[in-house]
């Protein structure tokens, strides 16, 4: 039994979790639970792919990743992905990103996971996303971070790139290298912004969606 598990935790305290079932079934067959998630930030050694500046020039960036082992999701196995600057990763074919913010009217948008997308930037020097590894083969957990990351509406309104700041992971875990057993975690870190934001969270692979919400927080 194919499982996989989407699970994040918000300022506010509210938690979401997905957990799909059967391999064949679309995203829109999977069901949902909700639970808690822990945060740990990848250590300072982890694999930088972009970092920010005053400037805000982490902005719609996207970065093409290799990953340690072959990962299954919604169908799909490789070892490529997309990360985006605007809060998610894509598996399979070629990076969707058109505009900042996917709306899911594109069957482009496909193989993402999103953690938190909208309009990021990275605005300061603390602003980066990271890559790494944890454990060991076969039951490693590959991580995608982003780290003090702004949303550009609230740099406009506030010109302080330290205003607001969202920290976040995306995790796929190897899971015995058996597509059935691997999974994917979403996990919140502190997620702080000075002016209320949208946000879109969840699972896409092109018209087919599961848990894709829109969030104020």
């Amino acid at each position: 039994m194919k499982k996989l598990l989407l699970k994040g935790r918000l300022a506010s305290g509210f938690f979401i979790a997905a957990m799909p079932t059967i391999s064949a079934q679309s995203l829109s067959d999977y069901s949902h639970v909700i639970t808690a998630a822990a945060y740990a930030p990848l250590p300072g050694t982890a694999n930088v792919l972009g970092t920010g500046d005053a400037g805000g020039s982490l902005d719609d960036q996207t970065f093409m990743v290799t990953l340690p082992f072959d990962f299954s999701y919604n169908g799909i196995t490789g070892n490529i992905i997309y990360v985006s600057a605007n809060g998610f990763i894509a598996l399979g074919g070629d990076c969707p990103l058109v505009t900042p913010v996917f709306d899911g009217s594109s069957d482009e948008e496909t193989g993402i996971i999103a953690a938190c997308n909208a309009d990021l930037v990275g605005a300061s020097t603390e602003a980066v996303i990271r890559t790494g590894i944890t454990g060991t083969a076969p039951f490693r957990s590959f991580v995608v971070e982003w780290t003090n990351m702004d949303e550009w509406t609230n740099y406009l309104a506030t010109s302080d790139p330290e205003a607001s700041s969202l920290n976040f992971q995306v995790v796929l875990q190897e899971g015995d290298g058996i597509p059935d057993n691997q999974s994917v975690d979403i996990n919140y870190g502190a997620m702080t912004v000075a002016e209320d934001i949208d946000v879109t969270l969840g699972l896409r692979s092109g018209t087919d969606v599961s848990l894709l919400t829109s969030v104020t927080d």
